[in-house]
């Protein structure tokens, strides 16, 4: 049998998983729609300041959190070693991911229904513009 504490850890990381699931589809969809759609200045800002989690270690990017929500940065300690803290974390570390497949997502069902709908075989990627034919 589990330990008292063991299962509060578990039941902290689905209540930190379903949250942080659920708040990262709400704000990436409608965003990777847009940023597959228009065309703005804010597009490749938006796509770079996306994958500094990616690039970035997660080591580093907790010190930067930590650096910036402490009494140093915004002051916002509440936020450090709380769930809110983890659900900013666990947010910030996984948007990229979020973004980068419901992006691919929309733009893989936009160009097919534009193949099927002009009856040709070719498809394009937007991302990195290569052309392929479909055999």
């Amino acid at each position: 049998m589990l330990a008292p504490e063991h299962i509060q850890a578990l039941f902290l990381t689905f209540k930190l998983a379903a949250v942080t699931a659920s708040l990262l589809l709400f704000i990436c969809i409608p965003l990777a729609w847009w940023l597959s759609r228009k065309k703005s200045f804010l597009r490749d800002l938006i796509n770079v300041l996306s994958a500094l989690p990616i690039v970035l270690p997660a080591t580093v990017l907790g010190f930067y959190l930590l650096v910036i929500l402490g009494p140093s940065g915004l002051d916002l300690k509440f936020l450090l070693f709380s769930f809110e803290g983890l659900l900013l974390a666990s947010i910030i570390y996984s948007f990229p991911f979020v973004l980068y497949i419901g992006k691919w997502c929309l733009l893989h069902h936009f160009f097919s229904n534009k193949n099927k709908n002009s009856g040709s075989s070719k498809q394009h990627d937007a991302d990195t513009g290569y052309s392929s034919i479909n055999t």
